[in-house]
């Protein structure tokens, strides 16, 4: 193998992991998931986005009724707005939230 390739394969490697930013879920986001009312086996989730510069947490119910929303909660468990629904609401703090948010991870589904 030439040196030149092992170099490249060890830049690429190092430059690669710098961008990663490995978030756990608070205690009290645990907690939620153990008590929020999900569709019983019907796609209910739970994923960590980034937005505006903090992690949220999007509880989706799933599919058990119609026109059901979605909860967003900061990393303190604090509620801070719905998305869909029956309205389809879709900003959180006066900002389209799928237009700005980045998907990190589901971490609970059914």
């Amino acid at each position: 193998m030439k040196p030149t390739f092992l170099l490249l394969i060890v830049s690429f490697t190092i430059l690669s992991s710098c961008d990663k930013k490995q978030v756990d879920t608070p205690e009290c986001i645990k907690s939620l998931i153990s008590t929020y009312s999900f569709c019983e086996n019907d796609g209910g989730s739970v994923s960590q986005y980034s937005f505006q510069n903090q992690t949220v947490y999007v509880f989706d119910p799933g599919l058990c009724g119609a026109d059901m929303a979605s909860s967003v909660y900061n990393e303190n468990c604090q509620s801070i707005g719905m998305l869909g629904g029956i309205a389809g609401n879709n900003i959180i703090n006066n900002e389209i939230f799928f237009g700005h948010a980045k998907l990190i991870k589901t971490i609970w589904s059914n």
